[in-house]
């Protein structure tokens, strides 16, 4: 099956767009100019924006091929223990903090 890069947009009405790209704008800005103690702020944030996506843009992206092979790239799946996850990535931040600001 052939995917097409444009496939995970389906998944967004209007509304969870605009939801997005605010919330990945708002997210990096808050990143780039935070301190490590706010960590668990960020991840709060993603947590929440998560649960405020509408279900049906959640269903579609959890059926959505690229999505999910880019998940799989960083040994996300179904059987993804995601307290295990959040404290991976809180270790991978604050241990590379200097570096992550830079990506950003």
């Amino acid at each position: 099956m052939e995917y097409k890069p444009n496939s995970v947009t389906k998944c967004y009405c209007e509304k969870s767009a605009c939801m997005t790209v605010s919330f990945i704008s708002d997210i990096l800005k808050f990143m780039a100019e935070g301190k490590i103690s706010d960590l668990p702020y960020i991840v709060n944030k993603i947590k929440t924006f998560h649960d405020d996506l509408p279900i049906e843009v959640r269903d579609c992206m959890e059926s959505n091929g690229p999505w999910n092979d880019l998940l799989a790239v960083y040994g996300i799946n179904e059987m993804t223990d995601y307290a295990e996850l959040e404290t991976r990535m809180i270790k991978y931040v604050t241990l590379h903090w200097l570096k992550t600001k830079r990506d950003i």
